[in-house]
């Protein structure tokens, strides 16, 4: 790991958001499986099915939003994620009970989740990128990777912290406790990447 890529202040605070995100957005993933099979009862097929729009949605999302970022840079673009990204988790926090609600609850958090997905992950990796010299890219965006996969570690291991020895029928409160958490994080991750921007226009003016 080339430590001296970490002078570059964009570097350092993509990679910081990617960490963030990588935590709360693969421990997403583990709790919809875990809770659709513990809560609502479904088999691991029937699980797998329900999140099959939030991968689908991920796909259709990704070409676009890189586009995006080129247009509009990648602080606006990765912080619409966020947004989306906290406001699915939150509306499962609220309304999910041990009663299906697939079709008005579910499916539509799976669809702005996924669509979440496809904005944030290809922002982080151009961003994380774009910085540095072209002969730093491959480095660049291997470090960038491997931030997105210790937070995947540190997020599983959270969630599974979270809902630690509960039951099928007291796992509801830990599933909420969950999504509140890590919607949460998603939005302190679009916070992060946009600190630079904030603290510039926070910055007053300095007259000769």
């Amino acid at each position: 790991m080339d430590l001296a890529l970490f002078k570059v202040h964009q570097f350092r605070m993509v990679n910081a958001a990617s960490l963030v995100f990588g935590l709360a957005f693969f421990a997403v993933l583990l709790s919809n499986f875990i809770f659709l099979q513990t809560v609502w009862h479904y088999s691991v097929l029937i699980a797998a099915l329900a999140c099959l729009p939030n991968p689908v949605m991920t796909t259709i999302t990704a070409r676009p939003a890189t586009r995006m970022v080129h247009k509009h840079g990648h602080q606006v673009v990765f912080l619409t994620g966020a947004v989306l990204f906290a406001l699915a988790q939150g509306a499962l926090a609220l309304a999910l009970s041990t009663h299906t609600h697939v079709v008005a609850l579910w499916l539509p958090a799976m669809v702005v989740t996924g669509i979440s997905l496809g904005i944030n992950l290809p922002t982080l990796s151009v961003a994380s990128t774009k910085p540095l010299p072209p002969a730093q890219f491959a480095v660049g965006s291997a470090i960038n990777q491997s931030f997105r996969q210790l937070g995947a570690v540190l997020g599983v291991s959270l969630f599974a912290a979270i809902l630690g020895t509960h039951t099928a029928g007291t796992a509801l409160n830990a599933f909420h406790n969950a999504y509140w958490l890590f919607g949460a994080l998603g939005l302190l991750s679009g916070l992060i990447i946009c600190l630079p921007q904030l603290r510039r226009t926070t910055t007053p003016t300095q007259t000769a």
